[in-house]
C-alpha cells in the first residue's frame, strides 16, 4: 500500500482550509524509531502547520498482528518529545497518563483542555494566563 494518496488527501483538504488532525499507530518494529517521528513530524510541520495535531496511538496485539508485543509506553513518550520538536499539539492515546492527553498553551504551558480517557473537562478555549487563543475549530 502506498502512503502518497494518503498525502495528497491531506494536502488536499489543508487547501480547503479543513481542520486536520492526524493520528499514527505506532507499530514496535515498523514505525516506532525517532528517524521515523522526525521525518513525519517535519513534514507535518512543513506541510500542514506545526498547529496540526498528532495523536501517537498505543500498538496492542489484535488480529494478524498477535506476535507483537505492545508499544512500550517509553516509546511513546519518546516519540512525544521528539515530535514536540515540530509541532504544538501532540498527545498519546490508548494509554492511561493525562498529561499525554491533555492540551496545554503552546505560548506559556499553561493547561488548557484537561482529558482523561473518555473525560473531558475545559471551560474556555483560550489561555487563563496568557489569553491565546486554542487552534482548532470546535463546533
Amino acid at each position: 500500500a502506498s502512503l502518497k494518496p494518503v498525502l495528497e488527501s491531506i494536502l488536499e483538504y489543508k487547501k480547503h482550509n479543513i481542520w486536520i488532525e492526524l493520528t499514527s499507530l505506532i507499530i514496535p518494529g515498523h514505525n516506532d524509531s525517532k528517524r521515523w517521528i522526525k521525518h513525519i513530524s517535519s513534514w507535518i510541520k512543513t506541510n500542514l502547520g506545526e498547529e496540526t495535531p498528532l495523536h501517537l496511538s498505543r500498538f496492542h496485539p489484535d488480529y494478524k498482528f498477535l506476535d507483537l508485543e505492545p508499544t512500550k509506553i517509553q516509546v511513546l513518550k519518546d516519540l512525544f518529545r521528539e515530535a514536540k520538536k515540530n509541532l504544538k499539539y501532540v498527545y498519546i492515546g490508548n494509554v492511561s497518563e493525562p498529561e499525554y492527553q491533555s492540551t496545554f498553551c503552546s505560548s506559556c504551558g499553561n493547561l488548557i483542555i484537561k482529558r482523561n480517557g473518555s473525560e473531558v473537562d475545559f471551560e474556555h478555549l483560550k489561555c487563563r494566563k496568557c489569553n491565546a487563543l486554542l487552534e482548532g475549530t470546535f463546533d
